[in-house]
């Protein structure tokens, strides 16, 4: 919930001046799940992954598509030169896209299924609460 609150605001910032540098409208730009991918040493060079709903600046029957993207934002660079974006129409191409510009980083882990731990203690606990209810009257 806290990365909700916090979020990546500089990035996402970073992310809508580029697409309204690029043919995109940024501010009206629906970016979801900004999410930090890797990051080298010691964190100047980070990579992010997003899923957005973006609108092009020339007309078309479809303005409004979903895209997947990925920013390269490195810390040391200043202007334009600083984050890198690139957007695809798939999560295949996305991954792709990832994975090589993380090669060499560190990498973030998926997160276990939070729900799965949850249900998984919650039944150790009623299990060693049962037996030990039995224990006593037997």
């Amino acid at each position: 919930m806290l990365s909700r609150v916090i979020g990546n605001r500089v990035t996402e910032k970073d992310v809508r001046s580029w697409m309204e540098r690029n043919g995109i409208y940024g501010n009206s730009a629906e970016i979801r799940e900004l999410e930090l991918h890797a990051v080298q040493r010691p964190g100047w060079l980070q990579i992010f992954s997003f899923h957005a709903r973006i609108k092009r600046r020339e007309q078309s029957d479809h303005p409004w598509q979903e895209v997947y993207g990925v920013v390269k934002d490195d810390e040391r660079r200043q202007g334009t030169n600083k984050t890198q974006v690139e957007l695809f129409a798939t999560v295949e191409q996305q991954s792709i896209k990832l994975e090589k510009w993380s090669q060499g980083l560190i990498v973030r882990g998926n997160r276990p299924n939070r729900n799965l731990i949850l249900l998984t203690a919650g039944a150790i606990i009623f299990s060693v609460v049962a037996l030990s209810v039995l224990n006593l009257f037997s």
